[in-house]
């Protein structure tokens, strides 16, 4: 795992935009020096994630569901992400890609539903998962999930 690293050594060079994974309490202190969205998610009973004020952030969506429903469907008693919150992610991304340089995704440890988030969408805007697979533990129905809502994991007609 990357976590112990600088953020800055953490930041996925992507060929058309970069990704970071966050935690909870390091997105409260991390800014960035480029243009950038923040995907936050928290677990449904905690308080929303408290994120640095910065003049370079541009948008924030905040989710709330849990870490389950990893490679199975949803578990019962637990709020999982749906389709509509993965068209939801993908319409955020859509209107706001083109004035950002760097997609921060955060949930409570920092290691499945971000690292999941950033490697989908890494996947439908670049073709490049790999690297989340490697360094964290992707949540594999957040990523099934959103590449589904993508079409089999392409967007349309994005163009940076």
């Amino acid at each position: 795992m990357l976590s112990h690293k600088p953020f800055t050594e953490r930041i996925y060079q992507g060929s058309r935009v970069n990704f970071l994974v966050l935690n909870r309490y390091e997105v409260e202190t991390v800014m960035p020096e480029v243009p950038y969205l923040v995907l936050s998610v928290t677990d449904p009973e905690r308080p929303e994630a408290i994120l640095a004020a910065s003049p370079h952030q541009r948008a924030v969506l905040r989710l709330r569901f849990h870490d389950k429903g990893k490679g199975r469907p949803p578990v019962v008693g637990k709020v999982v992400m749906t389709p509509e919150d993965a068209r939801a992610i993908i319409s955020f991304v859509y209107a706001h890609l083109a004035e950002v340089e760097l997609i921060v995704c955060q949930c409570e440890a920092g290691i499945s539903r971000s690292a999941a988030l950033a490697a989908a969408l890494s996947r439908i805007l670049q073709d490049e998962d790999h690297f989340f697979f490697e360094h964290y533990a992707p949540n594999d129905w957040i990523y099934r999930t959103l590449l589904e809502a993508a079409d089999g994991g392409r967007l349309k007609d994005v163009d940076k």
